[in-house]
């Protein structure tokens, strides 16, 4: 249902929670024409009124640009000058603007664009506000360039670690809603997670498995390690969840789109003045309605974590004068040498021409025998049979190496699973998830088979189902790939 609309070929950022009434900031967009093939642009603020049943918003102000934008942020700020905050904006030419929209209402032009850097050496496409540090903002730009600007100082931005390889345009930047000092990116399709304390990324977030390529990320509101991918892919059209404690797979896939997803955003709670529509913010995550499920469980995957306060960047002066640790770095020392003539000898003593070592009688210990795996019990040796099966027929049907390596390490997985189905260490409905897995298995039936594995993920506890699941849907996949299926 349509309740507002703008006529504009604009890029648009909200007002901040915090401001009455609400209005909406709209910048020209970049690399687009409407109709008259304008080539000005302008920033302009439209209010919000739901009272009014007209479905155009009323615009209350605005100032001509020189130049178009791809990306715009607002953020609250406590400053009696900025008392409605500060809109940045990412302009084509690599520019970042700094506008006080108590300025643009008040149409006073000249004194709206409070601040302009130009680091960047090609269009701002990426930016966001660190909700720890209003005065942060991260932005990200062509050949793979991403600066972290502190607003109070803008002559030195910095740089979360090395350029991403190959360079492309950085499509998107998000900062963790609970640690405030990790920073998510895409660039070239992949998601690149960064801790700022280390300068360096952590983790690269890629499907593998699809035609996949993540365009826009956000991060889940209260879960630190969840974060929701969108592919531009128009063969690929899909918005995947993935939890960084399961990195190597999504442990959800949203489809219904048939064009590439080119933005998503999350719900938070409802402000005085927008009414709710649609599920709560913990309900906004879960699948279509036509695959949510009622699920009960003992330890939520979906557990809310203290945000973490630390400064985002802890400055490194001291450590040179720092005293190093003895134990830790022990100073170097000349090896002991039993053959070394002694230094001092008695006066007319011959010296030896040919010494010869004396004999070394080396023990050798016997390595330590493999630990014999307690036989399976009758009613688990069914899923031992067809997960081996499976892996064997893999194997079989395959001459590349990077697949044999990867089968490899499902067996590795596997034989953990074994291990704990032998010493009964697993928990009934570990167990039970198990055995309907293999019954849709053997009814060739891989997507039950998966879909059974995503449930377990989502109920179950991490710490017991962690060490051997990501192997079992890597072996699913991988029958789905080369078509195998089992046969005993």
């Amino acid at each position: 249902m349509k309740i507002k609309e703008v006529p504009r070929t604009a890029n648009i950022a909200w007002s901040p929670a915090q401001q009455h009434p609400i209005y909406l900031a709209a910048g020209t967009a970049a690399q687009q024409l409407d109709a008259s093939f304008s080539t000005s642009a302008s920033l302009e603020l439209f209010e919000l009124d739901l009272s009014d049943a007209s479905v155009d918003l009323p615009r209350k102000g605005g100032v001509i640009s020189e130049q178009r934008f791809h990306r715009l942020v607002w953020t609250w700020h406590t400053n009696s000058d900025m008392a409605m905050g500060y809109i940045v904006a990412g302009a084509d030419n690599g520019s970042l603007f700094l506008y006080n929209p108590v300025a643009i209402l008040e149409d006073r032009g000249e004194e709206a664009m409070v601040l302009q850097v130009s680091k960047h050496s090609g269009p701002v496409h990426a930016l966001d506000f660190n909700p720890f540090q209003r005065n942060l903002v991260a932005s990200g730009a062509s050949e793979s360039e991403i600066f972290i600007w502190d607003l109070n100082n803008t002559a030195s931005p910095m740089t979360p670690g090395s350029k991403t390889q190959p360079f492309d345009d950085v499509n998107c930047v998000s900062w963790n809603r609970q640690v405030q000092h990790i920073l998510a990116s895409t660039v070239a399709g992949k998601c690149v997670v960064w801790d700022l304390r280390k300068s360096d990324p952590i983790i690269k977030v890629n499907d593998s498995t699809s035609r996949m390529r993540a365009r826009q990320v956000v991060w889940h509101p209260e879960v630190a390690t969840q974060m929701c991918l969108a592919s531009e892919d128009d063969h690929s059209p899909s918005v995947q969840l993935w939890d960084l404690r399961f990195a190597t797979s999504p442990i959800r896939v949203l489809e219904g789109h048939t064009r590439g997803v080119l933005a998503i955003a999350p719900v938070y709670p409802t402000r005085a003045g927008l009414p709710a529509y649609g599920a709560p913010k913990s309900e906004a995550w879960n699948d279509p309605p036509a695959a949510n499920r009622t699920r009960t469980r003992s330890t939520p995957l979906n557990t809310p974590m203290e945000p973490v306060m630390q400064p985002v960047m802890q400055p490194l002066a001291g450590l040179a004068d720092a005293v190093p640790d003895a134990s830790i770095h022990p100073q170097p020392y000349a090896p002991y040498n039993p053959y070394k003539p002694m230094e001092y000898r008695q006066p007319g003593a011959v010296q030896p021409t040919n010494l010869q070592p004396p004999p070394v009688h080396i023990q050798r210990e016997e390595p330590p025998k493999p630990k014999e795996r307690a036989p399976l019990p009758a009613e688990h040796q069914a899923l031992q049979q067809v997960f081996d099966n499976l892996a064997d027929r893999c194997v079989q049907a395959t001459n590349n190496q990077q697949t044999r390596k990867k089968l490899d390490d499902v067996r590795k997985k596997l034989d953990i699973l074994y291990d704990k189905l032998a010493d009964r260490t697993l928990s009934d409905n570990v167990v039970l998830g198990l055995h309907q897995m293999i019954q849709a298995i053997q009814q060739y039936d891989y997507q039950t088979g998966l879909g059974i594995h995503a449930h377990m993920i989502a109920t179950g506890n991490f710490s017991e189902i962690s060490p051997f699941m990501p192997g079992i849907k890597t072996l699913l996949q991988t029958c789905i790939q080369m078509n195998v299926y089992c046969q005993m």
